[in-house]
């Protein structure tokens, strides 16, 4: 297990559009639940920041490690030095957040 200040920090950006055509009156709940779901995701490696994307100029993900943004190809390299694929990650993480729409909205209309 890595120590707090070595945890890959992802910051991971949601589109209001992900939750469909009223995204805009939803994406800050979902964020937030998205969030609450997700402390079990790679606990011991990754701590993830889930916001909304209101400025599509900003990329989808960002990644820090020990406060200091890294580019894709470092965070790709700092998983591969762990034994964990990036776009292995990704997926689950796209994965994740797509069922969670579905819960997300059961539980809230």
């Amino acid at each position: 297990m890595l120590a707090e200040h070595q945890l890959l920090n992802i910051t991971y950006r949601i589109e209001p559009g992900t939750l469909g055509s009223n995204g805009m009156d939803f994406i800050e709940g979902f964020c937030g639940f998205l969030m609450n779901q997700s402390q079990d995701f790679y606990p011991q490696v990754i701590r993830l920041n889930i916001v909304p994307r209101y400025d599509k100029s900003l990329p989808e993900k960002d990644f820090f490690v020990m406060k200091k943004h890294i580019s894709y190809e470092q965070a790709e390299k700092y998983l591969q030095a762990i034994n964990l694929d990036i776009e292995d990650i990704e997926d689950q993480l796209d994965d994740r957040t797509s069922l969670m729409v579905d819960d997300y909205f059961a539980q809230h209309s």
